[in-house]
């Protein structure tokens, strides 16, 4: 073919038509199935209603004052709730994976030395991200079920020298709340940069950054915050911070390096960077989820978890069944581990919570895999009506799917 633009004739290429050889996805024509159920599982929480509602407002682009001022609103909840003045408090994009990776890449380099405390299998992650950096791996390990003590810290510290120590503050896996007290002290004593998981515990179990010496600390937002997945808060103290800019090699990760994520939530006094986008209807969600925490007030949230926590816990032993972790001091408010009765089958209980109740309990995960059961008291769900609810939906689960055979407690009547 021949097209004439003035005196010229230009030779114009025919397009061969293209031919798809796939088929459309016949699931994609029919709407998306969404079933509504009652979320009492290890995360994510059930969201409070004005969480929900901030979910549908219009989306804004992320670099423009408006979203500017969401984030930084953020970034003030978040110092309050981790009890820190320290200017480097922001998100990682992802889950509670995605803070510990952050921490973890920046501050270890290769042949640096980092001890890990493990009481289930978030440790067990930590030792794995650290590894991958190259980093020198010594691993305190509890029993099952129980914590780590102050002295078989402090003797590790003191001994081996580490750089870094890393502890799960909660570890959800196995339901073990692990003790920070004075832990501070002995890494500030030995040089140590001292990093806690908060990612089952920020809120509802007190947790003082500054006071309590910790150097750097990560959560998430979608289990005690009671804000949808996607965002997961950090901060990093001076001594941290000073590593962080004092590294020898450069981080190895783009996405998740911490100086350019600093920039991108606006945590120094350099011009904000565009580092990645930020999905806008989660940066709502966590702005609403914190405001909600201190509307209740953050005393009153924290005890009504503890008292949801024990009302759970008496109710499952009056049904006969037994908590995993022994010693209460050492069990996770927020999300409690229950052994799996001799003989009965959990996945096959679960599917019948969920089809009967539309009840969404968590299995055993990692090391605790076929052994427990998990179920979550996390923010909107920390209720003695929904405590009620599990309790009388997994006795009838129990007694229905298997030949388990327990007391009728009073709950009931």
């Amino acid at each position: 073919m021949e097209s004439v633009n003035g005196d010229s004739k230009v030779n114009s290429v025919e397009t061969p038509e293209v031919v798809l050889k796939y088929s459309i996805p016949e699931t994609l024509r029919r709407p998306v199935l969404i079933r509504s159920r009652v979320l009492m599982s290890a995360g994510p929480a059930t969201p409070a209603a004005r969480v929900t509602e901030v979910l549908s407002k219009p989306i804004m682009g992320l670099h423009n004052a408006e979203t500017y001022q969401i984030m930084d609103e953020i970034k003030e909840g978040l110092k309050y709730f981790f009890q820190t003045t320290s200017p480097i408090t922001f998100c990682s994009s992802g889950s509670g994976s995605s803070a510990m990776e952050t921490v973890l890449i920046n501050l270890l380099e290769e042949g640096d030395e980092i001890l890990i405390g493990v009481i289930g299998s978030f440790g067990q992650r930590a030792v794995d991200i650290a590894t991958r950096c190259g980093a020198k791996v010594r691993v305190l390990e509890s029993k099952l079920g129980t914590s780590l003590l102050y002295e078989q810290i402090r003797a590790h510290v003191e001994t081996h020298k580490p750089k870094l120590l890393f502890l799960v503050h909660g570890d959800s896996s196995t339901g073990v709340l692990q003790t920070l007290h004075n832990i501070g002290d002995v890494c500030r004593r030995n040089d140590c940069i001292f990093i806690v998981d908060a990612v089952s515990t920020l809120g509802v179990v007190e947790l003082c950054v500054d006071a309590w010496k910790i150097d750097a600390a990560f959560s998430a937002s979608q289990k005690t915050l009671g804000a949808p997945a996607g965002l997961a808060p950090i901060t990093f103290g001076p001594r941290a911070w000073s590593k962080v800019l004092g590294r020898k090699t450069k981080v190895k990760s783009y996405f998740f390096d911490a100086v350019l994520l600093s920039k991108c939530w606006g945590c120094t006094d350099e011009p904000r960077f565009p580092h990645h986008t930020i999905s806008a209807p989660i940066l709502y969600g966590l702005r609403e989820a914190l405001a909600d925490i201190i509307e209740q007030g953050t005393e009153g949230f924290r005890q009504k978890h503890l008292d949801n926590f024990q009302y759970l816990c008496e109710g499952l032993q009056a049904i006969g069944l037994e908590l995993f972790v022994e010693k209460p001091e050492e069990r996770l408010p927020t999300i409690t581990s229950v052994r799996i009765p001799h003989g009965v089958k959990w996945p096959v209980v679960s599917d019948y919570l969920m089809q009967r109740y539309s009840l969404e309990l968590s299995a055993g995960f990692g090391i605790t895999e076929g052994l427990i059961f998990r179920i979550g008291i996390l923010n909107a769900n920390a209720t003695h009506q929904k405590v009620d609810f599990v309790l009388r939906a997994l006795y009838d689960g129990l007694k229905t799917t298997s030949n388990y055979i327990a007391p009728r407690p009073k709950i009931y009547y």
